[in-house]
């Protein structure tokens, strides 16, 4: 049993592999409380139970010794619970989503001129600078007076430079910006569970309302070893299996 126990740490091994390892322990146990059982001397148990045999040594009375028996079987010698599984301890943590503000940075926009515009776009004849605007963390570069009039993706450097792409954007809302905004914040906030929480309830999970949070599940077994697993809704001390899209979220 030393032997498979040494074989089933090697990290190779497969979870088949360690459930036929962990069964031939157990015939091996099973072997041992057999022989414990049945073994007998003269009609009496040596193995099974603690007992005292007196043995007559000598020709006279009292001359005798006496023999103590004790129990071996698989429990005495400490390997009932032996197993080669890992035993693991599942954990879920909450998953978030980031949250950015914004603020001004205080750095003039560089914004694109008239032949910034034509080389992104491939036009002729644009005439003035483009409107830079800003919404939800993203800027766009309003072009006006070529015939590939609107909204364009553009990126802003550090320095305030604005590159525009020919990458049309459709968006509502924007404003236009002066100044280069900058990260102000960002705050890990809890996903939306309300419609997660609902389909919960409608399929009879009790206590789903206001109670359910979306975790990261993984489980770390007896040697410290974390292994990452999917993502599940929590309500209360239960975990229901669910998908998840970080990239449907940001």
């Amino acid at each position: 049993m030393r032997e498979l126990a040494v074989q089933s740490a090697n990290s190779t091994n497969s979870q088949s592999d360690l459930d036929s390892i962990q069964a031939e322990i157990t015939q091996r146990l099973n072997e041992i409380d057999r022989v414990s059982g049945q073994t007998q001397f003269n009609g009496v148990k040596v193995l099974a139970q603690d007992n005292t045999l007196t043995i007559q040594v000598g020709a006279n009375d009292g001359e005798t010794i006496d023999i103590d028996l004790k129990q071996i079987n698989s429990q005495t010698l400490g390997l009932d619970t032996l197993s080669v599984q890992d035993a693991y301890t599942p954990k879920g943590t909450a998953v978030t989503r980031d949250v950015t503000t914004y603020k001004d940075g205080g750095t003039t926009l560089a914004a694109p001129n008239a032949a910034a515009i034509d080389a992104a776009l491939g036009t002729t004849g644009a005439s003035g600078t483009a409107a830079v605007k800003f919404k939800d963390g993203n800027y766009f570069v309003e072009v006006t007076g070529t015939t590939k009039n609107g909204l364009y993706e553009a990126t802003v450097d550090a320095a305030g430079a604005v590159t525009m792409t020919a990458n049309k954007a459709t968006v509502t809302g924007a404003g236009t910006v002066t100044k280069n905004q900058v990260v102000d914040a960002v705050t890990p906030t809890p996903v939306d569970t309300v419609a997660a929480a609902t389909a919960l309830t409608n399929a009879g999970v009790t206590g789903a309302t206001g109670n359910t949070s979306l975790v990261k599940m993984s489980f770390e077994d007896k040697n410290g070893k974390v292994t990452d697993a999917g993502y599940a809704l929590k309500v209360g001390n239960d975990y229901y299996a669910a998908d998840y899209d970080e990239k449907l979220v940001r």
